[in-house]
């Protein structure tokens, strides 16, 4: 069983992506992969060694005990903790897409005629990290896994991550990318002078924002579970990439001080 970060960038994804390698019933890949993460989404992938391993992940993730972390930038702030607890499936217009049961009712008569399959309950947990008034990085939970559940209800919320193409907003995402071009190339932030962290950060701040892929600034940066073997508490955590931490710096120069965020800041040189 091995955990891995999954690649953000969009540029040569699907020959990256675990998802595409594991597709097909000969591929050994197949059995490895006990779940998914998002197109575009960077974090930790968990996979299995053996059969055996994938089975028993496989049910912790069905039963709801694995315990997964994701960091995200967003448009606006959150009022404090929340719990967002909704109904959701895919739409019939477009597959790509999934929607609330509140949303497709608002819309249509019946949500039968509106929805390929069925409504599946999704439930996140919501905490506010940093907001400077216009944008925000949140920590989410997601207790149940639906397909963009995380993506959706920030959507419903009223607070889309920044870069996503499916439930964003393409002008909103231009103007925080944008906003990356006010920092002057070599200019060292506050941080920079105080924290041995920052060094390794403005170096990558000093090539330009790595974000122009538009993808959801999004990260899996932690997955908890049982070990399936020595039966002990398996962590397993991927530090935040270069485009979520010059993303971060955007909204706040001082974010890896914060304690929900501290332990995955220093990431890859």
């Amino acid at each position: 069983m091995v955990g891995t970060c999954a690649p953000p960038e969009g540029k040569g994804f699907f020959k990256r992506s675990f998802g595409d390698l594991s597709e097909g019933p000969e591929n050994p890949m197949t059995e490895a992969v006990v779940h998914r993460l998002d197109k575009g989404t960077s974090g930790v992938l968990l996979l299995a060694k053996s059969a055996t391993a994938a089975s028993c992940l496989r049910q912790q993730f069905r039963e709801r005990k694995v315990r997964k972390t994701y960091f995200a930038v967003i448009r606006g702030g959150l009022t404090g903790p929340m719990t967002v607890t909704s109904c959701i499936g895919r739409l019939h217009s477009d597959r790509r897409r999934m929607q609330s049961a509140r949303q497709i009712w608002s819309v249509h008569a019946s949500a039968t005629h509106a929805v390929a399959g069925k409504l599946r309950g999704a439930v996140t947990l919501f905490k506010p990290l940093i907001f400077n008034g216009k944008w925000s990085v949140v920590l989410a939970s997601p207790v149940t896994g639906r397909t963009h559940q995380i993506r959706l209800h920030l959507q419903m919320l009223k607070t889309p991550i920044i870069g996503d193409p499916l439930y964003g907003d393409a002008s909103t995402t231009s103007a925080f990318f944008a906003s990356s071009t006010a920092r002057k190339p070599g200019s060292r932030s506050v941080f920079c002078s105080a924290h041995r962290i920052a060094d390794a950060h403005q170096r990558s701040l000093n090539k330009g924002f790595c974000g122009d892929s538009h993808r959801p600034l999004l990260h899996a940066a932690e997955l908890c579970c049982v070990h399936p073997t020595t039966k002990d508490t398996l962590r397993v955590c991927a530090p935040l990439p270069p485009d979520m931490r010059q993303a971060m710096d955007i909204v706040d120069p001082l974010w890896p001080t914060v304690p929900e965020i501290t332990p995955f800041a220093e990431g890859p040189q």
